[in-house]
């Protein structure tokens, strides 16, 4: 009798785009995250009473942002480790399921001061939150990673990036003082009046109804104006995408 051929079923050999589905739905998460205490919470860091620590905790959110695009380089510049990464996570590790409620528990961390800071982000409510957001951030993070992969994938997957690694991670930590410290190169009159030109420039051949103010750094069509401010002057922006 003539024995059929094995091949490899679909559970056996696993899901290889698994590894960056799972890190795609966590940069979502990160985005929900960025979307919900940027734009939903008034969190104003100067009158909390703890300006410093509110204003580190909210850069960490661009911290972890520029080190994805980081590890998007790295993935671009070494694509057989990254493969190979993949290969290995293609199939839920032992313990996946576990490290899938470690992740959603430090989500409910996360999104949970949302209810009280709502009301009041001030003094004591602010250090309460700073408490879950970091055990919150610590159980998503080392969830998410496990139930991406096991830890001696991760092992390997950092020893064959090797030196690489370290300097896309302060970079990635470092940027927001990096942007801190080229925010003083719009104050450059030469660099801002070109910019601003050229801005201006391009919204006149959009609509002939462009206006702007060089004195007051505004700029606008029609009834609509904007004041371009050193924090929204793009100098930051030429940091983070060099970076």
């Amino acid at each position: 009798m003539n024995q059929r051929p094995q091949t490899d079923t679909p559970a056996r050999m696993g899901v290889p785009w698994r590894a960056p589905f799972i890190a795609v739905l966590m940069l979502v998460q990160l985005a929900a995250l960025a979307t919900l205490y940027q734009f939903f919470i008034d969190i104003d860091c100067w009158a909390s009473g703890h300006p410093e620590l509110c204003r580190g905790l909210r850069s960490m959110i661009g911290r972890a942002m520029a080190l994805s695009a980081g590890m998007l380089l790295l993935v671009l510049a070494r694509p057989a480790v990254f493969r190979a990464f993949a290969d290995t996570a293609a199939r839920p590790p032992t313990g996946a399921g576990m490290a899938i409620g470690v992740h959603l528990a430090g989500l409910a961390l996360l999104v949970f001061p949302a209810g009280f800071l709502a009301s009041d982000a001030t003094g004591p409510h602010l250090l309460i939150a700073a408490a879950f957001w970091v055990a919150g951030g610590v159980l998503a993070t080392a969830g998410g990673l496990r139930w991406m992969a096991s830890w001696p994938a991760w092992r390997d997957l950092l020893a064959g990036l090797g030196w690489r690694l370290l300097p896309v991670v302060l970079l990635a930590f470092f940027i927001p003082e990096l942007a801190e410290l080229v925010q003083p190169l719009w104050d450059l009159s030469a660099l801002t009046m070109l910019t601003f030109a050229l801005v201006f420039l391009l919204l006149h051949l959009i609509e002939s109804g462009a206006h702007a103010d060089p004195d007051s750094f505004v700029v606008g069509l029609d009834s609509f104006a904007v004041h371009i401010a050193p924090q929204c002057s793009g100098v930051e922006g030429f940091v983070l995408v060099g970076g």
